[in-house]
Parts: C-alpha cells; structure tokens; sequence
C-alpha cells in the first residue's frame, strides 16, 4: 500500500527523475513515483477490498479497511489497459452517481478512463458495488457488469481522499437544488469543493462542474476556492463548467453522442477538459466563459418548457370554446413548415420542472426595468397550474354528478415522463397533493408500475396514500368503485389500452357515471362507452357545451 505525499521536501531518491518532492517526516521521505516502484506489494490489488469483483479474483466485504487506497493506481505508474486495448491514462472521479451522474461515470468508464464514482449516499455505493443499478436506464446495467472493479470503482465519500489526491479530473454530477433562496446551487458546490480541497489534489487537477446551476455560479465558486483556499485558477487548478443535457431513459447514448458545450477561464483549462470529453463522444462546442455555458443549459430545458406551455394554454383556449387542441394542432402544422406546435400535455421533472425558476433568477433586473417577468418563467407557472386545472374539472363534473363529497378519484402515472422510474417533481405526485386540498373528502388510489421500485420511487409520506390504495400492476380491480380518473402520464402500459374493448374491460368495476379526465388524449375511445363521462385536455368542455 503506497502512501499519500504532499508537495514538500525534495525526494530522496538518488535517481529519482520525476523532479517530485515528498512530505517532510514520512519514512523513507520518497515521491509517490519511487515509493510505488520500491513497494513490495504490487500495484493493483493483491489485497484487494473492492466491493464486488476485482481482477484478481479477490472478493471482499465492501467497505474494507484502506479500500480506496488499495485500489488506487499511483499516476506515475505505467497505466493500465482498458479492455478495449486503449490505455487508462486518465483518472478521473466522479462526486455524484445519481440519475444523471451514474450514466456518466459509467460511459466515461466504457470509453476508456478510469472512473472512481463517489457519493455520499453509502447505500447506493454498495448496491453498486455488489454490481446492481439502483435505478433503470437503458444499457447501464450492462456498463456496470463489463466495467465494475476494472474502469469503475464505486467509493463512500468517507473513503474518497486517496482517490481525490491522484485524480487528474474531478466531475461534480450531482443534481441542483430547487431553487429556494439565492444562489443555491453555489452553496451546495462549494460545500463540495471545500471537502474535496481539503485532501491535497494534484496540481493543475481540473474540477468541472456538470449540474444546472444559477447563471454566475462558476465565476462564485473559483473566488471561493482561490480566497478561501489560496489557490489560482489556472496555476493550482483548472476549472470547467460543461452541463449535462441528458434525458433520462436514454441517457447513456445521448452522453455518448449530444454535443458537449465547454466554458473555461483559458484555453490551457479547455484542452484539459477537451481532453476529457473527446473520448467520451459528441462534438465539443467552445464558448468564451463558463457562464455563457451556464446560460445554455438553463436555456435549453426553459425553452421546451415554454413551448410546451402554449400547447396547454391553446389546450385550455379549446376547452373554453368547444374545439379539439390536436385537431386545431393537426391542422396548424400539417404542410407548414413554420410550425411545429407539440401536442399538450403535463410538463414535469427535475429539470423542466425547476430551470425556468433558476434561470429567472438571473432575470430580475429586465423583469424590474419592465414591471414583469420572463415569457420563460410564465410558461413555467402556466404549467404548474395543469395539476390546479385537473381537480378543479374533478370538482366540478363530480359536483354536478353529486358525488364530489367522499369520491374516489384514481390518479393514474406517477412518474414525470414515460417508462421513467422518476417520481421527483412529476406532475402526478403533484396532482394528488392538489387533489387533496381541493377536494379533501376524496379518497385518492394510485397506480404506477415502478411504484416502489427505489428511492426515485417512493411516495411522499404528506400526500398519505394509504398502502391498501397504491397499485402496481392494471387490474380491474383498480378501478373497483372509483368514481373518477385522471391519466396523469403516457406511460406504455396505460397508453396501450387505448381502445373501446380493452377499456371496457378494465373498467367493468367502476362507477356508473365514471368521469374521466385524460392529460394525455389517450383513452379517447372511452367517449363511446355507455356510463363514461371522458374528458381529455383540450377536448370537450367539463363544464358543459360541445
């Protein structure tokens, strides 16, 4: 086992030509380089304690004593061979192994780097380490099976110094907070980056930051770090900032192939991280500054958000007036090139659902000098208030049905988009808190396939759904005596039983007089079953009329 120098006294080695210095008072007073190569235990992992798997056929309990410093490969060392025969010559850590951060370790890890994944969620490192994903993505579960133990080594942050000290790149994935107070996303980072420098990082080791953040958030935290640490951008460190833009159930390939915006303080910073990203894949776009780059993934995620909230004001426009959306839409873009208008529906998520209110944070001058908000920050309230829209048609069609004190309203799709196992800031999740307060002598049931599935998945103690009313599998005895729906995402499931006989099927034990409201004009065919009030967005009025 190697141990850890900082810069200090020259090396002692007489025929040292690394030019290294070792830390004063530590034995031999050797560099990392000629310790390593005068150790007797061989570099890799004799002794190995990697959780899972290792290549030397050792397997032990995760967490072992001096983990991370028995798998850590000293820098000066020839490297390592990945298995696709390109040599691992870069170290790279990744502080974060969520929804978005996992996928890019591993990627990373498949194109030929050496990736040590941290977090300080314990449990998720040693599912990890025991080779299963704590989520679903497409292909990722593969990538841990080929590369655990070999390019990727999952760590707790308790055992990251080792790793932090030798690494040339640190990548920060972990997610951005909903925006609560002022520059959130820089208090979350520089706690990070202060655990981080507090081991003794290689010098010119290039940090870059991956999560959305509040636009000048990079140029907060390089201050930081050179007032409070004494360091120089550009000198002690290299700092980056290069947003992921990843859609989660295809995450692995669009990290492989989505260009990667880059904003540094200098070009030797952006050769750096080019370097890093060149592998990876995508095409790398060069911007003048990391806030520039900040601005581009708030812009990304506002701009769809936005573009989606005309689809549901138009939605809203044809329920008002007796007019089919998809219809009005069908006709608006069918031959026009100059439209594009998406079909409506909820718009919901950890990023949709929040970087509209990050990005207007950055907006408060323009909206003072002109007395109101964004267009972007609008559309983002108009589509938070859908979930509003949704129980106020409840109340009302079951008003007029007499059955809107003790109904029993299913709400249908918990996740935030399709076949995601995602319940952060979803649109359903949402609903049923809505539905509680606007209807609170309902009885809510829901249904969602990954319910429970993870951490990702699990309901929110406050909306208190009671166990005997959360499903996971579509029955017809879901819909025993329910006296409304709501279809709050398309997941697959629910999307394939779109036609008059299935539904039928599916809702023999319901009420008569069942209502249902469809966000998604999936179950259109209900508008024909005897005893069905349906209701889609955008399609017939709730409140009567055509």
């Amino acid at each position: 086992m190697f141990q850890i120098f900082r810069i200090g006294r020259p090396c002692r080695s007489g025929s040292c030509d690394k030019g290294r210095r070792a830390k004063s008072g530590t034995g031999e007073g050797l560099c990392r380089a000629c310790r390593a190569n005068q150790c007797s235990v061989p570099v890799g992992r004799s002794a190995c304690h990697l959780p899972g798997s290792c290549r030397t056929t050792t397997r032990a309990a995760p967490f072992g004593p001096s983990h991370a410093q028995r798998i850590i490969r000293d820098p000066f060392i020839k490297p390592v061979t990945h298995q696709s025969g390109v040599p691992m010559d870069h170290t790279c850590a990744f502080f974060g192994l969520g929804r978005v951060g996992l996928p890019q370790a591993l990627v990373a890890a498949d194109s030929g780097l050496d990736v040590f994944g941290i977090d300080v969620d314990e449990q998720r490192i040693e599912s990890l380490a025991m080779g299963v994903c704590p989520f679903t993505e497409p292909s990722l579960q593969d990538l841990l099976d080929r590369h655990l133990g070999t390019a990727f080594h999952p760590l707790p942050d308790r055992e990251a110094s080792p790793v932090l000290s030798r690494a040339d790149f640190i990548v920060i994935t972990v997610g951005g907070p909903y925006p609560s107070g002022p520059h959130e996303a820089f208090m979350t980072l520089s706690r990070i980056v202060d655990r981080i420098l507090s081991t003794d990082v290689r010098p010119g080791v290039t940090i870059v930051l991956r999560p959305t953040v509040e636009i000048g958030t990079t140029d907060r935290l390089r201050e930081h770090i050179e007032l409070k640490h004494d360091l120089t951008e550009g000198i002690d460190f290299h700092l980056a900032y290069v947003p992921e833009r990843l859609a989660e159930g295809n995450a692995v390939v669009e990290e492989r192939t989505l260009p990667k915006i880059i904003g540094t303080y200098s070009d030797a910073a952006y050769e750096r991280t080019s370097s890093l990203f060149s592998r990876v894949g995508g095409r790398l776009i060069k911007v003048s500054k990391p806030r520039t780059a900040e601005t581009c993934k708030l812009i990304d995620n506002s701009f769809r958000s936005t573009l989606f909230a005309f689809a549901n004001d138009l939605a809203l426009l044809a329920e008002g007036n007796g007019i089919d959306a998809l219809e009005v839409i069908t006709g608006c873009n069918q031959d026009y090139p100059r439209n594009a208008i998406p079909a409506p529906g909820p718009v919901s998520g950890y990023c949709l659902g929040k970087d509209p209110y990050i990005l207007e944070e950055s907006f408060g001058a323009s909206a003072s000098g002109r007395g109101f908000g964004s267009l972007w920050y609008y559309g983002r309230k108009a589509n938070d208030a859908l979930a509003d829209h949704c129980a106020d048609v409840l109340r009302r069609t079951l008003g007029k049905l007499k059955r809107h004190h003790g109904a029993r309203v299913l709400v249908m799709g918990m996740s935030f988009k399709s076949d995601v196992d995602d319940y952060r800031l979803s649109f359903g999740i949402d609903l049923v808190d809505v539905i509680r307060r606007r209807l609170p002598d309902a009885k809510v049931r829901i249904y969602d396939s990954h319910l429970g599935a993870n951490s990702y998945t699990r309901m929110p103690p406050s909306l208190n759904v009671p166990v005997e009313d959360r499903f996971d599998r579509l029955s017809p005895e879901v819909f025993r005596d329910i006296d409304a729906v709501v279809i709050a995402a398309r997941a697959p499931e629910i999307a394939a039983l779109g036609d008059r006989t299935s539904l039928g099927e599916l809702l023999v034990h319901a009420q008569p007089g069942l209502v249902i409201y469809d966000c998604w004009n999936i179950w259109r065919p209900a508008v024909d079953i005897e005893g069905v009030s349906y209701f889609g967005l955008g399609f017939r009025n709730p409140c009567g009329g055509d």
